[in-house]
């Protein structure tokens, strides 16, 4: 009766990779890895490193400040619709898109 339950690290970890976004930062290595790959010349690998290392510190700073940011964000985009600004409900402005 006594018996402890063992917790898992890994379920306690918030879904981050490299302390940022997971998705946004393994699209941002593949689009930043693919660029280095296809163009081949010096210049454009360092302008490609100093706008990736800019990208990453900017995912950085909304992961630090609120995780889910991003998946609130596209939600917000996909529900504004219906909840425009109106001063009431029964307004004769008030119209739901179709």
């Amino acid at each position: 009766m006594g018996k402890k339950h063992k917790v898992y690290q890994s379920l306690l970890r918030r879904p981050s990779f490299f302390r940022s976004d997971r998705e946004m930062t393994m699209l941002l290595l593949c689009v930043s890895g693919t660029i280095a790959i296809f163009c081949m010349s010096l210049p454009i690998f360092v302008i490609n490193a100093l706008l990736s290392a800019l990208c990453y510190f900017l995912l950085y700073t909304c992961t630090k400040n609120d995780l889910i940011i991003r998946k609130l964000y596209l939600r917000n985009i996909k529900y504004k619709p219906y909840y425009a600004g109106r001063a009431f409900l029964h307004s004769k402005n008030h119209k739901l898109p179709r």
